[in-house]
């Protein structure tokens, strides 16, 4: 299947620390392809994102965000709730993903200005990852359906959706 990305298409993805992003060895990858910039951004710091913003400024602008970062604590049940928990959840996995797309906004819209003057239909992506506990009936779920039980989570991820 070919992508509707085109070629040299400018794609920043949060999160890349462990998971999915550990999981495409972006270190190695980076050693490789000298397009591919490593850049650490901390969602939860307005500072951080700013910094992101200016080292992956470019005349290009940016093509695709995926907001793949987030936090996933122990204390976030129904049983025994943390506010303390379920505040960090907020803050990181929906006021982060906010913060972030707003910062990127004006990159994103680089790639826009320039594509509706040549008519050539580009695309530009926000993708929010949420994952199988980001589903509003999985949030709910008892420990023997799911051992993941985390409402915390699972509420930060189903705000990402909306």
């Amino acid at each position: 299947m070919q992508s509707s990305l085109p070629l040299g298409a400018n794609v920043f993805l949060t999160g890349a620390n462990r998971g999915i992003g550990l999981g495409l060895e972006l270190k190695e990858l980076a050693k490789c392809n000298k397009a591919l910039k490593l850049v650490k951004i901390d969602v939860s710091s307005d500072e951080s994102i700013q910094n992101a913003v200016k080292v992956l400024g470019s005349d290009d602008g940016l093509n695709t965000l995926i907001n793949n970062a987030g936090i996933l604590e122990k204390g976030g049940t129904l049983k025994a709730p943390d506010r303390a928990v379920y505040l960090r959840h907020f803050n990181v996995n929906v006021v982060g993903t906010v913060a972030t797309t707003a910062a990127f906004l004006p990159l994103l819209r680089k790639t826009v200005a320039p594509a509706a003057a040549a008519n050539s239909g580009a695309v530009v992506r926000v993708v929010n990852i949420g994952g199988p506990l980001g589903c509003i009936g999985k949030v709910f779920l008892t420990p023997s359906e799911c051992p993941y039980q985390n409402v915390a989570y699972g509420m930060s991820k189903v705000m990402c959706k909306i």
